[in-house]
């Protein structure tokens, strides 16, 4: 198995949640430093997720409905 670090557009198909490239999952399994970052990426992504979405809930408060009247 050739034991190159995954690129960045293989850790962003981890991240999207594609699984058919299984020279990515296997390297993961094996490789420590991949699996670090790969983790690293994982608590960034969800940390982003979670600020934006609060973010989106308290603007939307803001946002003024034109009435129909």
């Amino acid at each position: 198995m050739n034991l190159n670090h995954l690129t960045d557009e293989q850790f962003a198909e981890l991240l999207a949640g594609n699984k058919n490239d299984e020279h990515a999952r296997l390297h993961v399994e094996i490789c420590a430093e991949c699996r670090q970052e790969l983790a690293a990426m994982t608590v960034a992504v969800g940390d982003l997720n979670f600020v934006s979405l609060r973010w989106a809930e308290r603007r939307a408060v803001d946002i003024k409905t034109p009435s129909q009247w």
